[in-house]
């Protein structure tokens, strides 16, 4: 009888040089402004189509899954809301995941750093001094006015829907197949994704997904604490 282990991640050091390689080619790829950014990717992910929806689980300019738009607050389909809408909450999920949310795309464009389109408030013009004018003469004072009732506390806020931890660098989540599992379980870290996981323990993400269907219906999105089953070795 096998007996069930839990694996904690555990990086080589060739692993780790090779990460630290690819964030200095990273580091040297010219900085583009936040629209130019957006609009890069989208170019990339949908030809520039912010309204696009073919069918395949991925919608609007950067090819959002519906449950990673839904995590970042966004409701209906990606491909109805304004191209503004889908950079803002693009942008949010990038604070969770970084360019790892489109890991073919930026890797291509060489993508880096923050980039913008978050949203924010503009300061209001300042307005022009109205001209000077010959003061009145002082009107008697009135009488004073009853202080205020004091306003009441206002409510505490909601707390917010718990957000995804990582993604799986894939681009579309491939057919289900049933896998043989080892009998073994991996629990997952923080900064996890299946790919992580697979290569550092010598395994093929997709038979990792395949083998936990029941609980991780998108690949995209796994939660630090999840139990993984791991497949058979081939």
């Amino acid at each position: 009888m096998q007996t069930k282990q839990t694996f904690k991640k555990v990086l080589g050091g060739s692993l780790a040089a090779a990460t630290l390689a690819g964030a200095a080619v990273v580091a040297q790829a010219p900085a583009a402004s936040a629209s130019g950014q957006w609009d890069q990717l989208a170019q990339c992910e949908s030809g520039g189509n912010w309204s696009i929806n073919t069918g395949n689980g991925y919608y609007g300019g950067v090819q959002f899954s519906q449950q990673s738009w839904q995590a970042v607050g966004g409701s209906g389909l990606p491909s109805d809301a304004s191209k503004s809408e889908q950079i803002s909450r693009a942008h949010a999920l990038w604070e969770i995941q970084g360019w790892g949310a489109w890991p073919s795309c930026s890797a291509q464009l060489g993508l880096s750093g923050n980039p913008g389109g978050g949203g924010g408030n503009t300061a209001p013009a300042q307005s022009e001094p109205a001209p000077e004018q010959s003061a009145p003469e002082p009107a008697p004072a009135p009488e004073p006015a009853p202080e205020p009732a004091p306003a009441p506390e206002p409510a505490p806020a909601p707390a917010p829907e718990p957000a995804p931890v990582e993604q799986a660098p894939v681009e579309q989540a491939p057919q289900q197949v049933e896998v043989q599992t080892s009998g073994e379980t991996y629990t997952v870290q923080a900064g996890d994704s299946l790919s992580s996981i697979a290569n550092a323990l010598g395994l093929d993400w997709k038979d990792i997904w395949n083998a936990n269907t029941d609980t991780v219906q998108d690949p995209n999105l796994i939660f630090v604490g999840d139990q993984l089953k791991l497949p058979a070795a081939g």
